[in-house]
């Protein structure tokens, strides 16, 4: 593991990202059944979208934001209170849409259902905000996004896991620095043979950062690299 803190993103931010961002019924139900049982979830949604679940306001408001509108706010609300320990500010507007910006950047190159690269998103930012608050610095974890959209111009993932493909390229990113690409050329994008390739320690600090993401989203199977 990394000598960063892990900060772990909420159970209802994984569930909301794990469903296609397109299926309005799926997501709301999915909303519906956690408020149902979580008290606090169901609080913080009713005073921060002004409606009740008692008196079925909130099938009528999902319906106008739709799926990422829903997202987006329950996302606003995380890291505003990781900035200043309120969920119901707005102060985390600026960095709410720097994740929007640069999933907007990478989602032509992945399948336009996928909520998966705004889940690793959202958990890199909440993170950057939390090392900002310690005096730390902290830049998406030094995550190359710049090299990341060229490596998946080329490369498609066979898997719904966006968020895990991308942690894999970072990966690799780190063991080949600017060579990376070339590398994963070389092997023609099959990443789980490029693995195989890599010596005792680099698949050590590959295997890191795959249990770094694991835990923080409290996902036991990130050992993907035959599915990306």
């Amino acid at each position: 593991m990394n000598n960063q803190t892990i900060s772990y993103v909420p159970y209802q931010m994984v569930k909301l990202c794990l469903l296609d961002n397109t299926n309005q019924k799926k997501q709301s139900s999915l909303v519906n059944d956690i408020a149902q049982v979580d008290n606090f979830f169901r609080i913080l949604i009713e005073r921060r979208m002004d409606i009740s679940f008692e008196h079925n306001t909130f099938v009528k408001r999902f319906s106008e934001i739709g799926p990422l509108g829903f997202r987006n706010q329950l996302a606003l609300a995380f890291l505003s209170y990781s900035k200043d320990k309120n969920f119901f500010s707005f102060t985390a507007k600026s960095e709410l849409q720097e994740v929007l910006d640069l999933e907007e950047s990478l989602q032509e190159y992945l399948p336009s259902s996928d909520n998966t690269l705004f889940l690793l998103l959202f958990h890199l930012k909440n993170n950057e905000i939390i090392a900002l608050n310690k005096g730390q610095t902290a830049t998406l974890e030094g995550y190359d996004f710049s090299l990341i959209k060229n490596i998946l111009k080329n490369y498609k993932s066979n898997s719904h896991r966006v968020d895990w493909l991308v942690v894999l390229i970072h990966s690799l990113i780190k063991v080949y620095d600017d060579k990376a690409e070339s590398k994963i050329n070389e092997y023609n994008g099959e990443f789980s043979k490029l693995v195989d390739s890599l010596s005792l320690e680099q698949r050590k600090s590959i295997v890191e950062s795959h249990l770094d993401y694991g835990q923080a989203i409290d996902d036991s199977d990130y050992f993907l690299f035959n599915k990306v």
